[in-house]
């Protein structure tokens, strides 16, 4: 069983480092160079409350000082909770985007919109998705078909399984490191919380 997000609350003590063999990156979303020394993975939630924390307070600052600087990829992987009623059509809907090259931008407004969308249902979330697609310029005709066929369930599903196999147990959860070292960091850290970690692996 899921357990709840995960909360903000930083530990005292640093991460301990996770031996995971391989996060297979395949074709999950990515941000920053491939030859960057080291790879944070996160797994996350739409429609978390804590994963949206991440993004308004954290990630622009990773991405301005370890990411754009050449340190850090950054990589997305899905990871929705099932008592999310809108997290698994938000990432299908992440997805179809992703396919018409805007997976980023896409990202931003569900993350930045969350309360807007959360407690939608049915046509109404559908509606909604399609609508954000048109702001940003997308297809929308070919992104609703995509939505409505539920066309990238399986491959949200299959990083789902991915994340439980590592060990994921709620949202957000990042393992930074290389080379199948990866230290697990839990929860919406603040930016120190993952300067220490990455710092640490030098």
């Amino acid at each position: 069983a899921l357990i709840a997000d995960v909360s903000t609350t930083p530990s005292e003590e640093p991460p301990t480092p996770v031996t995971v063999s391989n996060i297979s990156i395949g074709n999950a979303p990515t941000i920053g160079s491939d030859n960057a020394p080291i790879t944070v993975v996160e797994f996350s939630d739409f429609q978390c409350p804590f994963c949206a924390s991440f993004f308004s307070n954290t990630l622009s600052q990773i991405k301005t000082e370890y990411v754009d600087t050449g340190k850090i990829k950054f990589v997305y992987k899905h990871y929705p909770l099932d008592f999310h009623q809108n997290a698994k059509i938000a990432a299908v809907a992440s997805e179809c985007a992703n396919e018409q090259g805007k997976f980023w931008e896409y990202h931003n407004v569900l993350l930045g919109n969350q309360s807007a969308w959360e407690t939608l249902s049915g046509n109404d979330t559908v509606k909604t998705f399609v609508g954000y697609s048109e702001s940003l310029g997308l297809d929308s005709n070919y992104f609703r078909d995509c939505l409505s066929s539920l066309k990238y369930e399986r491959y949200v599903d299959s990083d789902l399984e991915e994340g439980s196999k590592l060990g994921v147990t709620g949202t957000p959860s990042f393992f930074v490191g290389k080379e199948g070292k990866y230290t697990l960091v839990e929860g919406a850290q603040p930016f120190e919380s993952f300067r220490q970690t990455v710092d640490q692996l030098g």
